[in-house]
Formats: C-alpha cells, sequence, structure tokens
C-alpha cells in the first residue's frame, strides 16, 4: 500500500495542475475597427456508449472560460488543466453571431483559423495570441438594365487606387431588374462603382460610368440607392 501510495505521489508531482491564461487582441485593418467577438476556451470530451451503442463514442466541448472582447477588441481568459494531457483537446473559440468574419492568426504567418478555433498546446503558461479579422459590409443597391447585347453584365466595385473589393457580381440576362448585395469596407476613402459587360467573339469589354461612392457605413447593411443603367451606351475606355 505504501509503495502504491508513493508511485501515486510521484506520478501527481510530475503532471501537476497549472493555470493557463491567454489574453489578446481582435483588430479589423481593412475597416479601421476592432473587432467584437465571443470568445470561449473549451476542452473537447469523448463519451463511450452504454447498452445497445457501448461501441459509440460521442464528443462535447466543456467551457472552462469565456468572455466577450472589449471596446478595443482585447479579450482575456484563463483555465486550469494539467501540463501534460494526452486524452483532451483544448482550443480557444471566436464567435462574431450571425456575421461573416474571417479570423487570421497573427502568430502563425496570418493563416486564416479553421472554424474559428486555435488549438491549445501549451500549458501552464502566459500566452498572447492577436488576430486580424476581415469583416465585410453589405450595400444594397438596384440595378435595372434592358437590352444587354452580351450578357451577363459585371458589376464590381473598386477603390481609387485600383484595388477590387472581394465577391463582385453578376447579373444574367439581357434584361433586368434586380437587387445586388455588394460586400464593401470601412474607411477606404471611397471607391467606385462600375459595371461592364465582354463580347466574347471579340474579346472586348464594355464598360459603364465610374460611379462614385463614399457612403456612411453606420450599419451591416446600407442602402445603396438605385442604377438605371443602358449597356447600348457603355464603351471600351473603362
Amino acid at each position: 500500500m505504501l509503495l502504491c501510495f508513493a508511485f501515486y505521489s510521484c506520478t501527481k508531482d510530475n503532471n501537476p495542475l497549472v493555470t493557463t491564461t491567454i489574453s489578446g487582441n481582435f483588430y479589423d485593418t481593412g475597416n479601421g475597427e476592432p473587432g467584437h467577438f465571443s470568445v470561449i476556451i473549451g476542452k473537447t470530451e469523448s463519451k463511450s456508449g452504454t447498452g445497445l451503442f457501448s461501441g459509440d463514442h460521442s464528443s462535447y466541448i466543456v467551457v472552462l472560460d469565456s468572455t466577450t472582447t472589449d471596446a478595443n477588441g482585447n479579450y482575456k481568459l484563463s483555465f486550469k488543466s494539467h501540463t501534460i494531457e494526452s486524452t483532451e483537446t483544448y482550443k480557444l473559440y471566436c464567435y462574431a453571431g450571425p456575421h461573416k468574419i474571417n479570423v487570421r492568426d497573427k502568430q502563425n504567418n496570418l493563416y486564416y483559423l479553421s472554424d474559428n478555433s486555435k488549438s491549445i498546446t501549451s500549458f501552464g503558461s502566459t500566452l498572447v495570441w492577436d488576430f486580424e479579422i476581415e469583416k465585410l459590409y453589405v450595400m444594397k443597391t438596384r440595378v435595372i438594365f434592358k437590352n444587354n447585347p452580351y450578357p451577363p453584365l459585371y458589376n464590381f466595385l473598386a477603390s481609387p487606387d485600383l484595388i477590387t473589393y472581394p465577391g463582385n457580381t453578376i447579373i444574367h440576362g439581357s434584361s433586368n431588374d434586380t437587387v445586388v448585395y455588394f460586400p464593401i469596407r470601412k474607411n477606404t476613402g471611397g471607391f467606385y462603382l462600375q459595371f461592364n459587360f465582354r463580347d466574347q467573339l471579340n474579346s472586348t469589354n464594355y464598360y459603364s460610368p465610374k460611379y462614385p461612392l463614399n457612403p456612411l457605413i453606420d450599419r451591416d447593411t446600407i442602402n445603396g440607392g438605385q442604377y438605371v443603367l443602358t449597356p447600348s451606351t457603355f464603351t471600351k475606355t473603362p
């Protein structure tokens, strides 16, 4: 009995219970604003089935700590674990509600986080994890046109330095009256909206005028107005 107790005590000393603290910041450089997230540290545990389903295994997440970012995008969390964890998986999860926001890891060459989570593999230390985020706002715009000679009609946004915005749209048909949702960013100094179609046979593009825009983006979806286009007046000059 004494030998067993001594062995147990030695094993516990080699793998003590420790506290891990993780803090950092979420910031959106493209929009020039901090990120607003719910941040969770969770431990994934497995559970074996019983009875008829004794061979089945299910997993679930035990929340160890949670918080929300402050007005500057900062967060801080802590949890207890052993220094060596061989069976459970520990992760930091970040959620931004219904919005589609990409999260990139500043400590890992700005790689995108898979499922907005990052594995915790070092225990008993203080970690600083900062994240770069990319949130796209939406501009709801009505587009009306008739007699497009070479469908479809392409729509794109670009900043004055000709950096095109992601997620530009296509409107099919020779005539249409539809609503388009353009992805946009805040604090860009303005951008322009332009439409074009392509004569595939002659490899020629035709462009609408450029429509300069610098809207107040004070909500997730803003009103982008209405455009009535005459494709026959488009020119070859961008």
